[in-house]
């Protein structure tokens, strides 16, 4: 059960400002990472980046693969075509965590355990938590499992007060968190969401914001505060 946030500080004020449009967002073309990754292979990948709607559709949708699951996922999150090539060494053991979540075998923090224990063991070169907890959200029926990544983090921390998630000193989500911590994240902000009146995954997006020259006004707010 949900519990009722008490933190009032002026973070929390701030993030109470923001609006519905601090999240515009754009993956990569699917089929062009896909071939990037695992040339020559074939996929029944759309040609074309896709919305996190279409995306939950396709992780749903047993007429593709595991890997192509997978790799939908990294190209919407852009994942850099290096840390890709690094990961595909490995795939089987990604594609085995995510074959359990598409079937609704694995909870969250399940889901998080297996995959931290095989990035501890070395065997999820190229992707780190801010990645495999984007498969956790698209491929579970769920979608309870929100995505873990250095923005969402630093704004987690900075409403709540702590150092809920550990970063390493570059800003990026440590390899130190294990399966409690994301708990933790995750209701902090399903409790979030209940302050807002949003969902969880509309609190998710708002916490992410967007960067670039011209950034959202919650992620102006947490770069300039993080610097402190």
């Amino acid at each position: 059960m949900v519990r009722k946030l008490l933190i009032q500080n002026e973070h929390l004020e701030e993030f109470k400002k923001s609006s519905n449009d601090e999240h515009p967002w754009e993956g990569s073309n699917l089929s062009d990472w896909w071939e990037g990754i695992f040339p020559g292979q074939k996929n029944k990948l759309p040609s074309k980046s896709v919305s996190r709607e279409e995306l939950k559709t396709l992780c749903a949708d047993q007429a593709f693969s595991d890997q192509e699951t997978v790799a939908a996922v990294m190209a919407w999150g852009k994942m850099r075509p290096i840390n890709g090539r690094e990961l595909r060494s490995n795939i089987k053991y990604v594609c085995e965590i995510v074959s359990s979540l598409r079937s609704g075998d694995q909870s969250r923090d399940e889901a998080f355990s297996a995959f931290h224990n095989q990035r501890v063991k070395g065997k999820l070169r190229g992707m780190g938590a801010a990645y495999f907890t984007k498969l956790i959200f698209f491929c579970s029926p769920k979608h309870d499992g929100y995505i873990m990544d250095q923005w969402t983090s630093k704004s987690v921390n900075l409403i709540s007060g702590k150092k809920l998630v550990k970063l390493t000193n570059g800003g990026h989500v440590s390899d130190a968190n294990d399966a409690s911590t994301y708990i933790e994240f995750c209701e902090f902000i399903e409790n979030l969401s209940l302050m807002g009146g949003w969902s969880p995954e509309e609190t998710e997006k708002r916490l992410f914001s967007f960067g670039g020259k011209k950034k959202g006004a919650w992620r102006a707010h947490v770069v300039e505060h993080w610097s402190r």
